[in-house]
């Protein structure tokens, strides 16, 4: 490096501050929308096949073939996906079944905050004891007149 030539100084600046991306051969991602139009035994199928691949990922990742951690990583999210629109589905179908019973299973009733749930119903709260009908209607309230 010569002081005389000023651009030898010069470093190019960097394009992207991440690495390369790596082309991935990724399994089919599915997408929510196509796994709620499945059946139960359709997405358990599913299920068994992603849980599958997972383990092969996970085998290669191990013996050092080069386990894919980003496909690895989509093959999770997907199996995620399916248990959670396994558990959706028995929860729509357990509150279709429990609609008109006296008596709710407590992860199906109303979530809100406890208070929330606790409160007096608004039925209630309007209605007064009998001591407060007695004295409301023995002392009633001071009508004032008040001259212009």
């Amino acid at each position: 490096i010569s002081a005389q030539n000023p651009e030898s100084l010069f470093i190019p600046p960097l394009t992207s501050f991440y690495p390369p991306t790596l082309s991935l051969t990724m399994a089919p991602k599915s997408t929510a929308t196509d796994l709620r139009t499945k059946s139960r035994e359709d997405l358990q199928k599913t299920l068994d096949e992603y849980k599958n691949e997972l383990f092969q990922l996970r085998i290669a990742k191990v013996t050092g073939q080069g386990g894919n951690v980003g496909q690895m990583r989509s093959v999770r999210r997907t199996i995620a996906r399916i248990i959670t629109i396994m558990n959706e589905q028995s929860r729509t179908e357990l509150r279709k079944l429990y609609k008109d019973e006296k008596f709710i299973p407590v992860d199906l009733r109303e979530k809100s905050t406890r208070a929330m749930r606790n409160r007096i119903p608004k039925s209630q709260s309007k209605l007064k004891t009998r001591r407060e009908r007695v004295r409301a209607k023995n002392f009633p309230m001071r009508k004032y007149a008040v001259r212009a």
